[in-house]
């Protein structure tokens, strides 16, 4: 099944992509956080759409209305807290990756000592770091 952008901008989500007006709003959005998906009318709140748009139309690629009515705006929170409003078509979708980071904690049945082995060498030849592991 292929991801499309939406399946990233889903609110909570933390991601990074570069964008195509690089030039005019910054290369790299960095480990922002998805607040809201927006129309233009809200968006209008935090930026400027037809401006903007005028500015970074010319950086779109082919088959992106020109017309700032007709996509949808994210609402990302950076790390630092700052608001960015953006065009949606503004985003490269080739270089979007999640990345939220958190613990994985998996229960295995039927598992001896040798196994526990075997499976925690498993995971650091994958080049993951065990943080606790016990056998119950």
């Amino acid at each position: 099944m292929a991801t499309n952008i939406y399946d990233y901008l889903t609110f909570g989500n933390t991601i990074t992509f570069d964008v195509y007006p690089a030039a005019i709003i910054g290369a790299r959005f960095s480990d922002v956080k998805v607040m809201a998906l927006l129309d233009k009318d809200t968006a209008k709140q935090w930026i400027d759409p037809e401006a903007m748009h005028i500015n970074v139309y010319p950086t779109l690629p082919d088959g992106v209305p020109d017309d700032p009515d007709q996509y949808q705006y994210v609402k990302l929170k950076h790390l630092n807290g700052k608001i960015s409003v953006i065009g949606i078509p503004w985003i490269r979708e080739d270089t979007l990756q999640t990345s939220q980071k958190g613990t994985l904690t998996i229960s295995v049945k039927d598992v001896g000592p040798i196994d526990m082995d075997r499976i925690v060498k498993a995971i650091s030849a994958n080049g993951y770091r065990t943080d606790k592991v016990s056998l119950k």
